[in-house]
Parts: structure tokens; sequence; C-alpha cells
């Protein structure tokens, strides 16, 4: 479907500069995360429409990366089940947010934060447990050696 060249971050460093020279490793590869890359092809096949999907499935890993999650969350009409950390905070509507800008070991960063919250935020297990009963359904994700993975 899609493929993308992950480098672990220690190939960033000074000391493995000639070890990129001699696999030659090109010089425009910037360090991602596995969640940033499956965010960037998830987009990708959304945008070019080479492949048709409704469902994305995706552990904690990827429940914890805000690239992933917006990636996923742009695909109108796609139903996400992404494994999230039970303490998660959330918000039954999406609050406005804006941009912190930051400088850490002279690298610029961005980070998206909420503006000003008008409503105090819910971890997921205290969501969950708010909801009725009738508000559940059970999907199967795959079928397992032991039974279906649900």
């Amino acid at each position: 479907m899609d493929q993308r060249l992950f480098l672990p971050d220690q190939w960033f460093s000074d000391a493995y500069a000639e070890r990129r020279h001699t696999c030659k490793g090109p010089d425009e590869v910037a360090l991602h995360t596995t969640p940033q890359l499956a965010a960037d092809m998830v987009k990708a096949l959304r945008h070019e429409g080479r492949l048709p999907f409704r469902y994305v499935v995706a552990d904690g890993l990827y429940g914890q990366s805000p690239d992933f999650l917006d990636a996923i969350e742009a695909c109108v009409g796609v139903t996400a089940l992404v494994s999230v950390p039970a303490d998660t905070r959330c918000w039954l509507q999406r609050p406005p947010t804006t941009e912190h800008t930051s400088t850490s070991k002279g690298e610029v960063r961005v980070k998206r934060v909420v503006a000003s919250p008008t409503q105090t935020p819910l971890t997921v297990t205290a969501l969950a447990e708010s909801l009725p009963s009738a508000a559940w359904y059970r999907r199967t994700v795959s079928a397992g050696t032991q039974g279906p993975s649900a």
C-alpha cells in the first residue's frame, strides 16, 4: 500500500554520520516516529484514493500520538478503533486550541494546546463509565488462533 523509511533517532546523531554516508542514506530524511510515518501514509492513501477504507485499527503506541489521531480524524467517514491509556483526558466536543512555541536544545518546537477550556476534560475511564450500556457494542477486529480478537 505504502512504505516509508524509519530510522531510529540514534541514526541522526553525529556518531552515525559515517554510517549514514556509507549506507547512502538520503540527506533529506528527517527523524519521524512510526506514528508520524503512519499518519503521513494514512493521509496519502486517503488523498490519492488508492485504498478505500472505512476502519482504522491501531494499538496504544498510535493512540498516544496527536499526529496520528489528527490524521485519522481528518478522514471523514472513517471509524477509528485506537487504543488509548485509560487516564487520557478527553472532551465530548473538541475545545478551541492554539499553538505554543518553545525552544529545546536549540530546536524550535510547536505544540497544540487547549486555548481556554470551557469545560473540564474527563478521563477515558470516566467517560466510558458515564455512558449507558446501550451506547456500547462489540466489534470483532480479527479472528485469532483462540477465537475473535475484539
